[in-house]
Protein backbone atom coordinates (compact mmCIF):
# COMPACT_ATOMS: atom_id res chain seq x y z
CA UNK A 1 0.00 0.00 0.00
CA UNK A 2 0.89 3.71 -1.13
CA UNK A 3 1.69 5.70 2.24
CA UNK A 4 -0.55 8.84 2.24
CA UNK A 5 1.45 12.42 2.15
CA UNK A 6 0.49 14.45 4.69
CA UNK A 7 0.30 17.82 3.79
CA UNK A 8 1.30 20.33 6.10
CA UNK A 9 -0.48 23.34 6.98
CA UNK A 10 1.28 26.60 8.32
CA UNK A 11 -0.02 27.32 11.70
CA UNK A 12 -1.18 31.19 10.58
CA UNK A 13 -3.22 29.95 8.02
CA UNK A 14 -5.04 27.65 10.12
CA UNK A 15 -8.72 28.72 9.90
CA UNK A 16 -10.37 29.57 12.70
CA UNK A 17 -13.59 27.55 13.36
CA UNK A 18 -14.20 29.00 16.91
CA UNK A 19 -14.92 31.93 16.24
CA UNK A 20 -16.51 31.04 12.81
CA UNK A 21 -19.17 28.81 14.94
CA UNK A 22 -19.77 31.74 17.40
CA UNK A 23 -20.26 33.79 14.60
CA UNK A 24 -22.63 30.99 12.82
CA UNK A 25 -24.44 30.66 16.45
CA UNK A 26 -25.14 34.30 16.55
CA UNK A 27 -26.49 34.61 13.15
CA UNK A 28 -29.29 31.19 14.05
CA UNK A 29 -30.07 33.32 17.46
CA UNK A 30 -30.77 36.03 15.31
CA UNK A 31 -33.24 34.57 13.47
CA UNK A 32 -34.50 32.42 16.14
CA UNK A 33 -35.62 36.15 17.66
CA UNK A 34 -37.07 37.78 15.20
CA UNK A 35 -39.52 34.90 14.10
CA UNK A 36 -40.69 34.92 17.72
CA UNK A 37 -40.97 38.82 17.84
CA UNK A 38 -42.91 38.52 14.63
CA UNK A 39 -45.05 35.33 15.58
CA UNK A 40 -47.80 37.81 17.02
CA UNK A 41 -47.95 40.24 14.09
CA UNK A 42 -48.46 36.84 11.91
CA UNK A 43 -50.99 35.35 13.90
CA UNK A 44 -52.74 38.55 13.86
CA UNK A 45 -52.93 38.91 9.78
CA UNK A 46 -53.80 35.71 9.61
CA UNK A 47 -56.70 36.72 12.05
CA UNK A 48 -58.07 39.03 10.36
CA UNK A 49 -57.56 37.34 6.74
CA UNK A 50 -60.08 34.68 7.92
CA UNK A 51 -62.22 36.90 9.86
CA UNK A 52 -62.21 39.07 6.35
CA UNK A 53 -63.03 36.09 4.01
CA UNK A 54 -66.26 34.89 6.45
CA UNK A 55 -67.56 39.00 6.15
CA UNK A 56 -67.03 38.59 2.56
CA UNK A 57 -68.95 35.29 2.17
CA UNK A 58 -71.30 36.35 4.46
CA UNK A 59 -72.13 39.58 2.77
CA UNK A 60 -72.11 38.07 -0.82
CA UNK A 61 -74.75 35.32 0.74
CA UNK A 62 -77.11 38.53 1.85
CA UNK A 63 -76.40 40.44 -1.12
CA UNK A 64 -77.79 37.73 -3.25
CA UNK A 65 -81.21 37.49 -1.23
CA UNK A 66 -80.08 34.94 1.45
CA UNK A 67 -80.93 34.12 4.30
CA UNK A 68 -77.36 33.52 6.73
CA UNK A 69 -78.05 31.41 9.79
CA UNK A 70 -75.62 30.50 12.68
CA UNK A 71 -75.64 26.72 11.13
CA UNK A 72 -74.50 28.17 7.93
CA UNK A 73 -71.40 29.89 9.14
CA UNK A 74 -70.38 26.87 11.08
CA UNK A 75 -70.62 24.94 7.96
CA UNK A 76 -68.68 27.68 5.76
CA UNK A 77 -66.02 27.38 8.41
CA UNK A 78 -66.17 23.95 8.43
CA UNK A 79 -65.59 23.22 4.89
CA UNK A 80 -63.00 26.17 4.96
CA UNK A 81 -61.66 24.27 7.58
CA UNK A 82 -61.14 21.18 5.83
CA UNK A 83 -60.05 22.69 2.58
CA UNK A 84 -56.88 24.21 4.41
CA UNK A 85 -56.42 20.75 6.08
CA UNK A 86 -56.78 18.99 2.81
CA UNK A 87 -54.00 21.45 1.33
CA UNK A 88 -51.68 21.05 4.37
CA UNK A 89 -51.51 17.43 3.97
CA UNK A 90 -50.77 17.91 0.28
CA UNK A 91 -48.42 20.25 1.00
CA UNK A 92 -46.76 18.42 3.79
CA UNK A 93 -47.40 14.40 2.93
CA UNK A 94 -49.35 13.50 7.01
CA UNK A 95 -52.78 13.97 7.64
CA UNK A 96 -53.69 16.38 10.42
CA UNK A 97 -55.99 15.88 13.04
CA UNK A 98 -59.68 17.10 12.87
CA UNK A 99 -62.64 16.69 14.54
CA UNK A 100 -65.72 16.16 12.53
CA UNK A 101 -69.27 16.71 13.04
CA UNK A 102 -72.30 15.97 11.35
CA UNK A 103 -72.75 18.96 9.13
CA UNK A 104 -69.32 18.46 7.47
CA UNK A 105 -68.95 18.52 3.61
CA UNK A 106 -72.29 20.15 3.43
CA UNK A 107 -72.82 23.21 1.55
CA UNK A 108 -74.02 26.03 3.49
CA UNK A 109 -77.98 26.37 3.75
CA UNK A 110 -78.08 22.73 2.22
CA UNK A 111 -79.61 19.66 4.09
CA UNK A 112 -79.67 21.03 7.30
CA UNK A 113 -81.77 19.09 9.84
CA UNK A 114 -84.43 20.83 11.48
CA UNK A 115 -83.39 21.37 14.85
CA UNK A 116 -80.54 23.21 13.58
CA UNK A 117 -81.68 25.19 11.04
CA UNK A 118 -82.53 28.07 13.82
CA UNK A 119 -80.00 30.14 16.10
CA UNK A 120 -79.19 28.33 19.18
CA UNK A 121 -80.72 30.62 22.66
CA UNK A 122 -78.31 33.37 23.97
CA UNK A 123 -77.80 32.54 27.78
Amino acid sequence: MAQRRKIEIPVTNKPDFALDFQHVAAEVAKLYNQSVNLQPSSFDAGRKHSLTKAYDWISSQIQEGKSVTSTDIIIYVQNELNKSLSTDFHLNGEASSSSTTSIENREPGENVPQDMEEDPPHV
